[in-house]
């Protein structure tokens, strides 16, 4: 008998992603920052997720080594598309958090605490 054919190649592997990921650990200080700012503002914020899409991010996470978040006003399943908007009120409520991150996180744990939301 003729002998058996040869097995199949294997499959070749994935592609590799067009962005990288990255991940900022929960226990870091700029989620810890940004939950509270937003916690203190109303706006949510208390789960902390991935989201299936690059950005720049990575660049700061994994080149630079330094934490990030993504965090800001409006929705992103409207963003990059035609007549993408956001309200004036939430861009002001968004520039107010932004604006109170960076305060606190810039702070010592003293001048943190009186830090207040009414910016």
């Amino acid at each position: 008998p003729p002998p058996p054919p040869p097995p199949p190649p294997p499959p070749p592997p994935p592609p590799p992603p067009q962005f990288a990921p990255c991940e900022t650990p929960d226990d870091a200080a700029i989620v810890q920052v940004a939950r509270g700012v937003a916690r203190d503002l109303g706006v949510g914020g208390e789960e902390v997720v991935g989201v299936p899409y690059g950005s720049d991010l990575r660049h700061l996470v994994n080149a630079g080594g330094t934490p990030g978040i993504l965090f800001g006003p409006g929705d992103v399943s409207e963003a990059h598309r035609e007549n993408e908007s956001i309200g004036v009120d939430e861009l002001v409520d968004g520039a107010r958090a932004v604006a109170l991150c960076v305060l606190r996180f810039l702070a010592d744990d003293e001048d943190r605490l009186a830090l207040s939301p009414g910016i």
